[in-house]
Order: structure tokens, then C-alpha cells, then sequence
């Protein structure tokens, strides 16, 4: 009787991808039937022959790496990481000391920027005596520029303006303001030093 080559136990088998049980009751099948236990051989063979070709196919097309080739990639990464990562860390330490160099510039030359808090309300925004002092410091200069641009980015803030910040004369208080009053504040720098 010719062995049943449509039956997938017969490649599993031959495959080595059955479990323990069916394993022992293909075997017991082999060792009755001399053409099942030549089909299973036939498989084997014929699965190692494909798997040495494929294995020659790809070391062909160049898809896979020799051991040297591979050694050759890893020392050059390594070469690679170690200076880029020496690198990357001067770079970042370089970064954080020239911030920092601003932030030291940033205090000597503009004290008034962080001491005071932003305006919370109308009854902050009225203008005081010196025309342009936003933050009542008794000082026109960028910080009044500064905190005049983030009430106009506050809705709230905006509305709560008095008048007497048209800077411009324009009817608006706007950008316009925001860039009078850098400008008068940049030339009082200028006038003083």
C-alpha cells in the first residue's frame, strides 16, 4: 500500500514540529509502512537542500554579513558612539554654560525683568507719573515693553487698559505701543550711558 502523502502529520513529522504524542504515533505508522517512513526522508532532504540554498542565496545577494564583516561594523559603531557620544556631551556642556552666561547677563543688565509680578488686573494697569513705567518701578525700559505685549496677549488684560496706553496716539493700543515704548526705552538706555 503506497504511503499517504496528503496526510500533514507526514511533513510535521518530518519537519520536526509535532508534539510528543503525535510524534510517537507517526513513528509507530513509520515502522509499519517501509513508503511512509521514504516519504518522511524525502521531505528531510528535500527541506535541508532548500534551506543550504537559501542560505547560499543570501550570502549571493549580499543580504547577509560575514562574521568579518559584522566584527568590522561593530568596532566602527564603536568608534562611532564613543566619539559621538564625547562629543554630544561637550556640546550639551557647552549649551547649559551659555545659558547660563545669559541668564548672569540677563540679571546684571535687566534686574527689574523677573523682580516684579505681571500686571493681575485693571487697577494695576494705570499709568503712574512716568509716562510708559508699566511696572510702577520708577523706570522706563524693555521690562514695561515686555509686560505692555503680554497684556495685550490677555484678553482680560486688554480690555482692563486705560486709555493713556496709546502710546501711539492712534486710537489703539496695539503692537505699535509695545514697539514705541521699546524704542523710548532702548533711547533712554542709550541717553544714559
Amino acid at each position: 500500500m503506497p504511503p499517504d502523502t496528503d496526510n500533514p502529520k507526514l511533513t510535521a513529522y518530518a519537519l520536526g514540529e509535532l508534539a510528543e504524542e503525535e510524534r510517537a504515533e507517526v513513528e509507530a505508522a513509520l515502522a509499519e509502512s517501509p513508503g511512509a517512513q521514504a516519504y518522511v526522508d524525502s521531505v528531510r532532504r528535500t527541506a535541508a537542500l532548500l534551506e543550504a540554498e537559501f542560505a547560499g542565496e543570501v550570502e549571493a545577494d549580499g543580504d547577509a554579513l560575514l562574521p568579518l564583516q559584522r566584527e568590522q561594523l561593530r568596532q566602527e559603531a564603536d568608534r562611532t558612539f564613543a566619539g559621538g557620544l564625547l562629543t554630544w556631551n561637550w556640546k550639551v556642556a557647552g549649551l547649559v554654560g551659555a545659558v547660563g552666561v545669559a541668564a548672569c547677563l540677563t540679571t546684571v543688565f535687566f534686574p527689574d525683568l523677573f523682580s516684579g509680578s505681571p500686571p493681575q488686573g485693571p487697577a494695576d494697569l494705570q499709568p503712574t507719573a512716568l509716562r510708559g513705567d508699566f511696572n510702577t518701578d520708577g523706570s522706563v525700559n524693555i521690562v514695561d515693553a515686555y509686560l505692555l505685549a503680554r497684556s495685550l496677549d490677555d484678553e482680560s488684560l486688554r480690555a482692563g487698559l486705560p486709555p493713556t496706553w496709546d502710546l501711539t496716539a492712534d486710537g489703539a493700543i496695539d503692537q505699535a505701543d509695545v514697539d514705541h515704548l521699546a524704542t523710548l526705552a532702548v533711547q533712554l538706555v542709550e541717553t544714559s550711558s
